[in-house]
């Protein structure tokens, strides 16, 4: 529960796939999706969820939907 909490600060919209994985869209977030900023986030989330939990997380690559601009970033493989 404390991941989603930390994923929901970062994305109005959270997917949860199971207890360990999520999809995030990242496109209302105005910046330029296929940016640094885009990992910069990621990096910074996957930093928030350790120092809150204790758990490393990976983050899958994003993939940029061209027709809905729609960035999606999984987050999974919690390990504590």
């Amino acid at each position: 529960m404390q991941v989603y909490r930390i994923l929901l600060q970062h994305s109005p919209v959270v997917q949860p796939l199971s207890v360990d994985e999520a999809f995030l869209d990242l496109s209302s977030l105005g910046f330029d999706l296929r940016s640094a900023e885009v990992q910069a986030l990621v990096t910074r989330m996957r930093q928030e969820i350790y120092a809150a939990t204790g758990c490393t997380a990976s983050a899958g690559e994003w993939c940029v939907d061209t027709e809905s601009t729609l960035v999606h970033v999984c987050f999974a493989r919690l390990s504590c």
